[in-house]
């Protein structure tokens, strides 16, 4: 989605997704220590990246956003699939692996999630994360996710299905309440 929401953490900042973005995504996909527990792939050509960028132009029913660090691009992370009940959060990579560990996964999830509960009207978010993914399990607690259900992963192992209530992400991370989520003109 064309959106145009931009949120200020320190010096993380969650801004729209743009064209300028997708070499450095594509890039970062293809490498399979980026890409591990993500859905496989083939290798994506510039072509193919461009694609997928133009359909998510489109798709009126996800909000991608690039993380940008000290005014640089570290990564990116989704908000997708809402309906009357809930919306999903995923998607998310630090491809800049200089910038692992700082927190920062946490801060553009914990922001992202924010952003979902203050322009729906949800009370769910859900997330589903490979039960080997250490660092994506740890973002999940902190942020408050329970797991509900497990499912078999396309290229081997599980799948943990998370979710948090609105009430509970908010007394979890009472401090997203001071972000100010700004609406922007678009690139």
């Amino acid at each position: 989605m064309n959106h145009h929401y931009l949120a200020i953490v320190g010096e993380m900042v969650l801004r729209p997704l743009g064209s300028r973005d997708i070499e450095s995504l594509r890039c970062w996909r293809n490498d399979n220590n980026n890409a591990k527990f993500l859905r496989p792939l083939p290798f994506i050509t510039e072509e193919m990246q461009l694609q997928w960028f133009e359909s998510y132009i489109k798709n009126q029913n996800e909000i991608a956003f690039a993380i940008d660090f000290q005014k640089e691009l570290i990564g990116s992370v989704s908000i997708y699939g809402f309906t009357d009940c809930c919306f999903e959060y995923g998607k998310l990579m630090i491809g800049n692996g200089n910038q692992r560990g700082k927190g920062l996964g946490y801060q553009s999830v914990a922001t992202a999630v924010h952003i979902g509960f203050i322009t729906s009207m949800v009370e769910r978010c859900i997330c589903t994360v490979h039960e080997s993914n250490v660092p994506g399990i740890s973002i999940e607690n902190r942020i408050g996710f329970k797991e509900h259900g497990i499912h078999d992963f396309v290229s081997g192992g599980h799948e943990l299905e998370m979710q948090v209530s609105r009430n509970n992400f908010y007394t979890k991370n009472s401090w997203v309440r001071n972000i100010v989520v700004e609406v922007m003109k678009g690139e």
